[in-house]
């Protein structure tokens, strides 16, 4: 069981937030509130509006048909999503606003949801989907702070090191988390760019990305996780 910090959010905050804006759709809609908060936007407003950007025709030209199916999108869907996330708020009146969220004050974050960015819609997808895990985060942070590959077996040890500073989780197993880095966490991460894995040597390194910002693998300050800073923290420069 997770304990949730003063504000009262579990320590996923950060794994829900790029779930949400791993769909280019909820992106959207997190675009169209933020262009109109912090007065907020009512929500068959919203659905007119994102009907009329997801067909790429302008507003008056909406037919019934989609302005119906944005708007179950939006009520059943996507802005419950947003909600989930803490990326806005849904007034009793109707009305959709943005909150406070971390994510509006980052420049580069702020970008993406923007769609303010030199990458494809599908791209991002991948890029936030892969972000979407505590591990991949704190894989991420391991390899940024290196300037060569690592071997995947360093890399595990390094990973389990920081997970079990965490007050949130179990003691983990290096076995297991090098078996979950090679199968699932690394090809995920090499699949979005954002890592390059030779198999064959059993290394991989950072590749960087020219949309991450490396401030986003820590966790939110505020739910009090030990492996936030973890990229300053992890500075040695080689691998055995």
């Amino acid at each position: 069981m997770t304990t949730p910090d003063a504000a009262g959010r579990p320590p996923t905050d950060r794994d829900r937030c790029f779930e949400v804006l791993s769909s280019a759709s909820r992106r959207t809609l997190a675009r169209l509130v933020l262009e109109e908060s912090p007065a907020g936007i009512e929500k068959r407003e919203l659905a007119s509006r994102f009907a009329a950007v997801t067909n790429d025709i302008d507003a008056d030209d909406v037919t019934d048909e989609q302005f119906q199916r944005a708007l179950l999108e939006c009520h059943h869907s996507g802005v419950p999503a947003l909600v989930d996330a803490e990326l806005v708020t849904v007034a009793d009146d109707g009305t959709v606003r943005t909150t406070d969220h971390w994510a509006y004050d980052d420049t580069r974050f702020a970008a993406a949801i923007a769609d303010r960015t030199p990458q494809s819609a599908e791209k991002l997808d991948v890029l936030f989907e892969a972000l979407a895990d505590g591990r991949r985060r704190t894989t991420l942070s391991v390899l940024a702070s290196r300037y060569r590959p690592t071997t995947v077996r360093s890399l595990a040890h390094e990973v389990a090191s920081l997970e079990a500073s965490s007050p949130n989780r179990d003691d983990p197993d290096v076995d297991h988390v090098r078996t979950s880095l090679v199968h699932a966490h690394v090809p995920i991460l090499s699949e979005a760019g954002l890592v390059e894995y030779d198999t064959d040597a059993g290394r991989v390194s950072f590749a960087g990305h020219p949309v991450l910002d490396v401030a986003w693998l820590e966790p939110d300050p505020s739910n009090g996780d030990s492996t936030a800073g973890a990229v300053s923290l992890l500075s040695r420069p080689s691998d055995v």
